[in-house]
């Protein structure tokens, strides 16, 4: 959904429910491979403790790694489910798009190296973006160190991006600095001390 106004929450909730039936535009290759899809991988230590990896999954959970500068989520609350559809609105200069994905994937691990807790997103048809992206929380058992973790896999969904790649690039690694410093408020007023940047 693209538009020249902020679209409506009702109006991308009623596109969403159509979404249903749409299967996620993401394909790994038959060899497992995801050639042609840029890759990112952004890490940023929260703190330390078992209080800092509590907080910090239930900011995932609460979707606060969202920055609202420049993302929205419709609903803006998801449901932490695998199948479950959201939108995010973005702008980029006087143009608005409304991107589709599906939950893929919540995973909770624990072994004796350490213990994770993550959300994986596919894009949907409509998306300007085709890929795949994963926020985690993982807490480290060697040192006890807390981490939030973003990878991607990506590319250009709609033609104008390949058009402006270098600065949709730019967008995507903002995003990812930004996510951090939102989580990282997020667990500010907890017990756990956040690493010094």
């Amino acid at each position: 959904m693209k538009s020249l106004i902020r679209p409506s929450t009702a109006a991308v909730t009623d596109w969403l429910s159509e979404c249903r039936s749409e299967r996620p535009t993401f394909d790994i290759t038959s060899d497992g491979t995801t050639r042609g899809y840029f890759k990112d991988d952004f890490r940023i230590q929260l703190g330390t403790g078992a209080d800092c990896y509590r907080h910090a999954c239930s900011a995932l959970k609460e979707w606060k790694m969202f920055p609202s500068t420049m993302a929205t989520l419709i609903p803006s609350l998801p449901t932490v489910e695998q199948d479950t559809d959201l939108a995010v609105a973005y702008r980029a200069g006087p143009l608005w798009t409304v991107n589709p994905c599906r939950i893929v994937d919540v995973t909770t691990t624990k072994s004796t190296n350490g213990e994770s807790f993550r959300i994986t997103y596919a894009t949907l048809p409509g998306h300007v973006e085709q890929g795949w992206e994963q926020f985690a929380v993982e807490r480290r058992h060697e040192d006890d160190t807390i981490w939030y973790i973003i990878q991607v896999y990506s590319r250009p969904k709609w033609w104008p991006v390949w058009l402006v790649l270098p600065y949709a690039r730019y967008q995507q690694r903002r995003f990812q600095h930004l996510s951090g410093k939102a989580i990282m408020t997020a667990i500010r007023d907890s017990r756990c001390q956040p690493a010094k940047q």
